[in-house]
């Protein structure tokens, strides 16, 4: 591995994965484990299970599971190096930052570094003569400087290569600042120019803090056809899809507050901070994607959208609670007042009147038939059909019946038509099912394993049985070692779940999320952690050791049996005496040892 096995271990053994888990996801005990509801999937019935004996998670909903490292990797988002600094910085564990990094990592890793002397620079720039218009827009717009701060605002003054010109001469390459999306290359001869002149800079970072590119607002009217706003290019570190701005400053508000106020823009999320309204982000210029939506519902269920109360606006909240209802996600929709947005609402309101405005906020179903509905009391025939083929594809991208119920009754009672009709014409109108590419469960049973067995699988089921008992049990593997060895296992994924233990053990104090960290392949990981979390495992575990070493014996003798039988025919054949006589002694005696085995797992005697 590339950073040391050691350093891992005590990372590992210093994590209390319940407590980790928990900062994330409300836990409550059950029986020995703890549950709650999966962050990686939506549910109403938790089946989200954590093992603290066994340093392990898994969910029994979509599969999700591993150890303390594999949580990290799939919460925030990152690779088992970046989740081993991760963890080991909250542990004060020191991991050289430069043990672990090579090829892509490497180069991430310095877009990072790019990018935070970048809004250093920035921030600077801010704070000196030069940023002073950008400063007052900011005082105007009622930003203070401790939000500022907070936010790393700063300004890229109106220079043509400026950032360029200091990135250099802290030692980095125009190539590696040309990939950070900061300069892009002259049109005519050669060079670069900064991407960003005259703008005051939103820093943007990602789930745990690091610098992943900028948002640029232009000062003043511009030049020709600048735009107001733009964004550092999609590089290896920044995918606008999948990044919501302030969301470092406002996820441990989203977890405390069980909600989050989503809106449009950089100034909406700084001046809802500005008034103690933290649980607030906002995509990047985009539309809200299914990324923003997973990455939002790890930490809460409870969405309010606040758009700006136009066109584009309403557009772009139909949109939103079309992705969350195919989440199974009824959002709450926030109406501002005309001509305001959360940018300017408190410039004119209190924190009381967006309390009371809270409160009326219309439930994603609500608005979406309002926008379609309401405006009279009758509609012809016509209109009521025309009204329905728009509300279909809404109807159709619902994944929750109690959803869909809501919205058929809701839409019979604005157009004044029986709840049955209104549901018999849906039906008509919407398209066929659409056909899903994925099978569910398919990953929990890989080639790495074990659905229901074929008589030539048979072994390799008895082979991973046998070394869950001993993930489970680690305690029992002095009693299996000198009874069984690397040619008992013939499957591919438990030949590498064998070594994976033998390696654990090799340190002493091991358990099963010690053996995960020698496992690359995150699928087994997961399927392994379900299995993990059955209680058989934990029902007379010696004695399940010794019934299933024994079978295990039992189905290689029979393996060698059967050999020596086909060479005893063709030794008869051969008219090979002398080897024939060879075969029986060797089949009498796998015939005995098979007889012995038999006794001993009857009499639960060690073997």
């Amino acid at each position: 591995m590339p950073i040391p096995e050691e350093i891992i271990n005590q990372i590992k053994d210093r994590a209390d994965i319940t407590r980790i888990i928990g900062e994330y996801v409300p836990l409550k005990k059950a029986g020995q484990n703890f549950k709650g509801l999966c962050p990686f999937h939506t549910e109403k019935t938790p089946s989200f299970i954590v093992s603290p004996a066994k340093g392990i998670f898994h969910c029994f909903g979509c599969g999700a599971g591993g150890n303390v490292f594999s949580f990290v990797m799939q919460f925030k988002g990152l690779t088992f190096p970046e989740a081993v600094h991760f963890l080991g910085d909250r542990l004060g564990i020191r991991v050289s930052s430069g043990v672990f990094q090579t090829g892509r990592e490497s180069r991430a890793s310095i877009l990072r570094e790019i990018n935070s002397v970048s809004a250093r620079y920035f921030y600077q720039n801010l704070l000196a003569p030069l940023g002073k218009d950008a400063l007052e827009y900011l005082r105007k717009r009622k930003i203070s400087d401790n939000i500022m701060q907070v936010f790393g605002i700063g300004y890229a003054c109106d220079s043509w290569d400026s950032l360029l010109t200091h990135l250099t001469s802290q030692g980095f390459k125009p190539a590696q600042v040309e990939e950070a999306g900061l300069i892009l290359k002259r049109k005519s001869g050669t060079g670069y120019y900064d991407r960003f002149r005259n703008r005051i800079m939103f820093p943007i970072q990602d789930s745990i803090g690091r610098f992943n590119g900028f948002g640029g607002r232009l000062v003043g009217s511009g030049e020709g056809d600048s735009p107001k706003y733009i964004n550092t290019s999609e590089n290896q570190v920044f995918h606008k899809g999948g990044t919501l701005y302030g969301f470092t400053q406002a996820e441990e508000h989203l977890r405390k507050q069980d909600h989050v106020y989503i809106v449009e823009g950089y100034i909406d999320v700084v001046r809802m901070h500005e008034q103690g309204l933290r649980n607030t982000v906002a995509p990047l210029g985009t539309a809200l994607t299914e990324e923003h939506v997973a990455l939002i519902l790890r930490h809460t269920r409870n969405i309010y959208l606040i758009f700006d109360p136009d066109d584009a606006g309403i557009k772009a909240a139909l949109r939103s609670t079309a992705i969350l209802h195919r989440r199974g996600i009824d959002p709450y929709i926030v109406r501002m007042p005309s001509g305001h947005d959360p940018g300017d609402f408190f410039d004119t309101y209190s924190l009381n009147d967006f309390s009371l405005m809270k409160g009326e906020a219309l439930t994603g179903i609500e608005f979406i038939i309002r926008q379609f509905t309401g405006k009279k009391k009758n509609y012809t025939a016509h209109e009521k059909i025309s009204i329905l083929e728009s509300l279909s594809e809404y109807y159709e991208n619902m994944t929750d019946e109690i959803f869909k119920e809501d919205f058929l009754n809701r839409v019979a009672v604005s157009l004044g038509t029986e709840r049955a009709v209104i549901k018999r014409e849906m039906a008509r109108l919407e398209g066929p099912k659409r056909q899903t590419a994925w099978i569910r469960g398919k990953h929990t049973s890989p080639e790495h394993g074990i659905s229901s067995p074929t008589s030539a699988e048979k072994s390799i089921h008895t082979e991973l049985y046998l070394l869950l008992l001993i993930l489970s049990n680690p305690e029992y593997l002095e009693l299996a070692i000198p009874r069984v060895d690397e040619t008992y296992f013939h499957g591919k994924w438990t030949k590498k779940l064998w070594k994976a233990i033998n390696q654990s053990a090799q340190r002493g104090n091991w358990d099963s999320s010690t053996a995960f960290t020698y496992i690359e392949d995150e699928q087994f990981v997961k399927y392994l952690s379900g299995k993990l979390v059955e209680e058989i495992l934990t029902h007379n575990p010696k004695e399940q050791l010794i019934d299933t070493i024994a079978t295990l014996k039992e189905i290689r003798l029979k393996e060698k049996l059967a050999l020596v039988n086909r060479e005893l025919k063709k030794a008869e054949l051969e008219r090979d005496e002398a080897r024939e006589t060879e075969l029986l002694v060797e089949k009498n005696a796998f015939t005995n040892e098979l007889k012995k085995i038999e006794q001993l797992r009857a009499n639960k005697i060690r073997l």
